[in-house]
């Protein structure tokens, strides 16, 4: 950083305050008394840092822009196992992963374009380095002269905004630091979790996951408190305020406790904090301008409540995503589907998709089978397959137009798109009268009122022509 004779600006992270027309983006303090001290490289490197501020900001833009469909697909494998009673914290979990890719794509496109503006705002100084010509016969002197008072000069306002460059591009790498500390602690945080209310069944899993959350998060919120003007002074605030934040710090920063308390607090200790936390409000407002529709364009929004119990519960909707002729390419298969909305063949296909909120549910509902020891391991194996088959034949219900179905084949199977479990059936149907109907399944998942989940899908049949 280079440091600037122009009067006091503040740094909002990401935003910036502007005071009596003066940008500044560091205030370098003690650093400056040891300039002198530095080794020739680190200087010049210094100098031409915003090289390799281009070169890694355009990667991080690129890398950014890939978290979005990064986390969709990670929402789409995790549907596949978690079950109803966690949805809530991973819903969290996502979302706030949502909000993180669109933090760093906006944080790292702002330093890109203050940083392009500098290159061009310096090449422009090169070739008028007197800056604004108020000698120009374009406008009258006066307007020309008050035009120069505003705007001084070009290469003052480039070394500010080479300083306000630099800094946010520390403020961005701070802010993926946070993202990727907090996301690791919250993934960590689930798995203890679940491991402990799976080894200890009688604990339940979102009591315990929320309480410890609280636990964890109260001595932030406690530093936070006694960081207050009528706190910070008293001799017992002082003798534990930073031992304990050094503690929470290591915890929650971990590997980036070193250079994420470096940034932190010398952003801490240089900008005003009224303004600070207005301007963060505001951009944080931008942020979930971006990071909403990503989430809703995400099958992130079946993590909500009982909305993935409910999505197909519905007579009245013909979805292209319940027809593998008219489902998109990138389609996940996470619903039930036919081959056709128009069938003119004397059978039906359907794909019922077996995911962890299924599986669950089947638990205790098929009794394990006993191993025979007159059948050798293979027969036993064969046996046990057998059986489960049958018992979920029982409990996966199908019916058209509420007429049961009976005689249908009934496998397990894998979808082609995303090698997702799942069971495949083939419904007969010659004795169906040609036009319009409706396909019912019935899951073994139940709510907290004991009905069933269901799932419909309307078709039109039209029989072959023998």
């Amino acid at each position: 950083m280079r440091k600037t004779d122009s009067p006091a600006v503040y740094l909002i992270i990401p935003f910036v305050i502007i005071r009596n027309g003066v940008i500044l983006a560091y205030n370098p303090v003690s650093m400056e008394d040891k300039t002198s001290q530095k080794p020739t490289w680190l200087q010049m490197l210094e100098a031409e840092s915003w090289q390799a501020e281009l070169i890694v900001s355009g990667a991080a833009i690129y890398g950014s822009l890939q978290l979005p469909e990064l986390i969709r697909q990670g929402i789409n494998y995790t549907l596949l196992w978690i079950y109803a009673e966690l949805v809530g914290p991973v819903y969290i979990f996502f979302w706030y992963l949502f909000i993180g890719a669109a933090i760093l794509m906006l944080s790292f496109i702002l330093h890109f374009v203050l940083r392009s503006l500098w290159i061009g705002l310096v090449g422009l100084a090169s070739v008028y380095p007197k800056g604004i010509n108020v000698d120009s016969e374009n406008y009258s002197r006066h307007f020309l002269e008050a035009v120069r008072r505003e705007f001084p000069d070009l290469g003052q306002f480039n070394q500010q905004l080479d300083a306000l460059c630099s800094v946010v591009f520390a403020a961005c790498f701070n802010l993926a630091m946070v993202i990727l500390s907090i996301t690791i602690n919250l993934f960590l945080l689930f798995v203890v979790v679940m491991v402990i209310t799976r080894l200890v069944p009688s604990i339940p899993f979102l009591p315990a996951f929320w309480g410890t959350l609280a636990v964890l998060l109260f001595p932030s919120t406690f530093m936070g408190l006694l960081n207050i003007k009528s706190m910070r002074n008293r001799p017992w605030v002082q003798r534990i305020q930073f031992p304990i934040t050094r503690t929470v710090s290591r915890g929650l920063y971990n590997i980036f406790y070193m250079p994420m308390n470096y940034i932190q607090f010398t952003f801490a200790t240089n900008l005003p904090m009224g303004r600070y936390m207005a301007y963060l409000g505001g951009y944080f407002a931008l942020v979930m301008v971006v990071a909403v529709p990503l989430l809703w364009n995400s099958n992130g929004t079946l993590l909500i409540g009982d909305l993935y119990f409910y999505l197909d519960d519905r007579q009245d909707r013909k979805d292209p995503d319940l027809y593998a002729d008219t489902a998109s390419p990138d389609y996940f298969p996470l619903r039930p589907q036919i081959s056709s909305a128009t069938i003119k063949e004397s059978s039906l296909s359907l794909f019922i998709p077996q995911l962890g909120r299924d599986k669950k549910a089947m638990e205790g509902l098929c009794p394990e089978v006993s191993t025979l020891d007159s059948l050798s391991q293979q027969e036993n194996r064969r046996r046990s397959r057998d059986a489960r088959l049958t018992c979920m034949r029982e409990h996966y219900q199908l019916a058209i137009d509420e007429v049961p179905v009976v005689g249908h084949s009934f496998f397990l199977t894998k979808h082609p798109q995303g090698r997702v479990d799942g069971i495949t059936a083939t419904i007969p149907l010659d004795s169906l009268a040609a036009g319009g109907h409706l396909l019912r399944i019935t899951f073994p998942e139940k709510n907290a009122d004991g009905d069933h989940r269901q799932a419909y899908i309307p078709f039109w049949y039209e029989p072959p022509i023998d």
